[in-house]
């Protein structure tokens, strides 16, 4: 687990969220930075097609998991375009917090985990 100090409120669907509640109530949380640029009429096509490709992801939510992808174009844009290109994945902005470098954190698992997971 990794503690996180600085208060990252993003614009989503239903409003300003914070990080927090990104997780939905689950206990992961799954970030995809897209590139798409507030000046940009449209996001980065290999995040696109990489988002695209991802398919439905629903199961995650059974595996106590959330996903979501941000960028930083504002959400009316985001939603044009997603509308646009048919994508079926929880967008938000972060157009408002500076994320870059923000969220490099390394992956472990404890001991007992590791062995489970094989």
């Amino acid at each position: 687990m990794v503690k996180i100090e600085k208060d990252y409120v993003f614009d989503g669907p239903n409003g300003k969220q914070t990080l927090k509640a990104l997780f939905e109530g689950r206990r992961q949380l799954i970030v995809y930075h897209s590139m798409f640029d507030r000046a940009w009429d449209k996001g980065c096509p290999g995040c696109t097609a990489y988002v695209n490709a991802l398919g439905v992801l629903s199961m995650l939510n059974d595996r106590d998991t959330t996903f979501v992808v941000i960028s930083r174009a504002p959400l009316p844009k985001l939603e044009a375009y997603k509308a646009q290109k048919d994508l079926r994945s929880r967008e938000c902005s972060v157009r408002q917090v500076n994320i870059r470098g923000s969220w490099s954190f390394a992956i472990s698992h404890s001991p007992g985990r590791r062995a489970r997971s094989g």
